[in-house]
Parts: C-alpha cells; structure tokens; sequence
C-alpha cells in the first residue's frame, strides 16, 4: 500500500500583513516565483494583491524552476482560502463546500488546475487566467495558487511499502475592486459535543461573514455546568487569522475528555485590536452525546470482573477435570 507523506508545505505568504519567505526543507528541489502584473497594488508584497475593474479578464503568470536532476511534473491549482482548524489561513484545498454569505467564489474566476512537465534544471513560467466578475464586489476575494510537485512513488512501493513526497507552495491571490476596507464580522453559528473518542469534547464554530481577512484574532471561552461554580472546560488561543467568508472551528477540551450529561453555559469572547465579540449560549448535552469521564474506571472494573471470572471459571473446570480422572482412577 502506497503511503502518501507531506514532508513540507513552503507558503510563500501567511497573512496579509507579513510576506513569509519560501521555507526550504530538505530535499525540496523546486522553486516558485509570481510574476506581478501592472494592476499590483503592493509591489513589495511576494503575492498577488490586483486591484480589478467589473467583467476583465487578465493571465497570471508564474515561473517553477527544477532544481532537480531529473525531469518533474507540477500540479497548479487555483484554491480559495479557507480557515483551518490551528486558526490558520489554508490556501491547500480545492472545491471546499463554500459559505451561503460568499458571494464570489475564486475558483470559479480561474481557469481549470493544470500539470506541467519542467526537465531538469528548467524553468517554465505557467500561466493561470482570471476572469473578474461583471458585477462589481465589496471588500476582498482571497485565494492561491497552489503548487505541488507530482512525485512518483518509490520503486518500492509495488512491493507494498513506499513513500511518495510532496511538496507545496502556496501564492496568494487577493482580488479588490475598491480600495475601501470592509470590517469583518463574527457569528457563533454552532456548539456541537463530540462525536469520536479521540476529538475535543466540544467545538464552537466561528463564521467570519463579511469579505474581510482578520488579523490577530484572540479566542477565549468557558463551558460551565448548571450550578457549578468552576467551569468544565475552558480554552485559550491567540494570534489567529481568519480567511473571508470562512468558519473556523474552536475546540475546547483535550482529546478523548468527555463530559457528563446535563445542561451548560458556553461564554465565548472572541477580540482583535480594534473589535471584541462577546457570545453566550446555552445547551443540554444528553447522554446520547456525551459521555461522563469516569465511565472509564467503571469500564475498567468490569473488565477486571470479567477476567476474574474467567479465571474462576477456568480453575473451576481444572478441578472438575481433576477430580474425574481420579474418579476414574478409582473405579479401575
């Protein structure tokens, strides 16, 4: 069986308000660098940040250079910027289910992903076209241009083991049809227990809704029992970012934690250096969803139950063995 291993994904962009340089790991051969057309509005920034009039087309172009000694092939694929789970703005994903409030979806702007063959220490400067929406939009509409070597896997591998690496840089692409900011705007659309032994007993999901990357976001929150004083969970995480129109889910708790039925108070405060927002909810955990963290002890003693009975059993069935055969003994 063929064992995919992601050994580095170098983003050449993390956040709107840094440019990340190209992170090199060992072994990695290639090399990506965007050719930035006249519409840039930064032309500092090592990411595509265009300022684009209503119904235009234009072509990207982008230059992969093999630093290997054999020939490679290179996927590029257009995705659009989604949040992952570490708060983090993932440009990695193609065809992710979209929001209801998106109102421009990138991928649909560009043209089909495609795979290049580059020899040997070649260059090729790949081309990507845009088609900007007729209709004019707020704020801005995020993605990147995703590149991946197409590694073959090891000759190993039709013997059942073999690794296949891959590699990947990320480009981003900001489209903008007006220089005017949009605020973001935060929503607590959903708290959902945990459905799997080894997740976070609890997740709250934050949505993003407005055509606005945030910056430097600081999630507090609490669950709290019905008549307790001291809350069952509680979690804290700082310097997170958020891709427009995207939800991030916040988990609270360690993995394999569980909590007992009942009712609870979630107190969510979520804050950057400009906007803070407070939720409160409320929900009843039943025992169909959750699961009291001292089952595990009961669990434990019912195996050792179980054992000991096997064990009785067992001596119970030497005996009555022992005892016929000298029955037996005696009536010869």
């Amino acid at each position: 069986m063929k064992k995919l291993i992601w050994l580095a994904v170098a983003a050449v962009f993390a956040g709107l308000t840094s440019l990340a340089q190209p992170v090199r790991a060992d072994g990695v051969t290639y090399s990506v660098m965007p050719q930035l057309p006249n519409n840039q509005i930064d032309r500092s920034a090592g990411y595509y940040d265009l300022l684009v009039k209503p119904g235009t087309t234009q072509t990207l172009r982008m230059t992969i250079t093999n630093q290997d000694t054999a020939t490679q092939r290179y996927r590029v694929s257009p995705n659009r910027a989604v949040t992952n789970a570490n708060g983090v703005i993932d440009y990695s994903r193609h065809g992710s289910p979209a929001s209801a409030d998106l109102a421009v979806n990138i991928e649909q702007l560009f043209s089909a992903p495609q795979t290049v063959t580059i020899p040997a220490g070649g260059s090729q400067t790949v081309r990507v076209k845009l088609t900007v929406p007729k209709q004019r939009f707020t704020g801005v509409v995020l993605g990147g241009l995703y590149v991946t070597q197409v590694a073959e896997a090891d000759a190993k591998a039709k013997q059942g083991v073999g690794f296949t690496n891959r590699f990947a840089y990320a480009t981003a692409v900001q489209l903008q049809m007006s220089r005017k900011a949009v605020e973001p705007q935060l929503t607590l659309t959903k708290v959902q227990p945990a459905s799997k032994q080894q997740t976070p007993p609890l997740t709250a999901t934050l949505a993003n809704i407005k055509p606005a990357v945030v910056h430097d976001l600081s999630v507090t929150a609490k669950l709290t029992r019905q008549g307790a004083s001291k809350p069952a969970l509680t979690a804290s995480r700082t310097q997170l970012s958020m891709a427009p129109n995207s939800t991030l889910a916040f988990a609270l708790g360690q993995p394999g934690q569980r909590l007992k039925a009942g009712r609870y108070t979630l107190t969510l405060t979520a804050k950057t250096d400009t906007t803070t927002w407070r939720f409160t909810k409320r929900l009843t955990l039943k025992g169909t969803t959750a699961v009291s963290s001292k089952t595990k002890p009961t669990a434990r003693r019912s195996v050792w139950w179980l054992v000991f009975s096997g064990a009785l059993v067992a001596v119970g069935a030497v005996a009555v063995g022992w005892m016929r055969r000298r029955s037996s003994r005696h009536r010869h």
